[in-house]
């Protein structure tokens, strides 16, 4: 079994006003433009899990939905922080 990767969650980060400017400042989106991208990620990761959990069952279905969408979300994230805009990017 592999480890966890280490990830750092503060509880008190998510609602302090500085940091989250800071974050929109430094990837260059208005608030709202950030929330539509999170949220369209949020639904494909969502629906991922649910096939995942459904692959678990039935080894035969979905056999390579997990390691597609997180390589296809990556290559999006990649774009994007290297400053290639596309509104018409689909998480999925």
């Amino acid at each position: 079994m592999s480890k966890g990767v280490g990830v750092r969650v503060s509880l008190e980060a998510p609602f302090n006003k500085s940091r989250k400017v800071k974050h929109l400042e430094e990837i260059g989106e208005t608030y709202w433009e950030h929330c539509k991208f999170a949220l369209r990620f949020a639904f494909v990761m969502i629906v991922t899990g649910i096939l995942l959990v459904i692959h678990a069952f039935f080894p035969n279905a979905f056999k390579s939905v997990g390691s597609d969408v997180i390589k296809h979300m990556y290559a999006i994230l990649e774009m994007r922080s290297n400053g290639d805009e596309d509104d018409d990017i689909d998480p999925v």
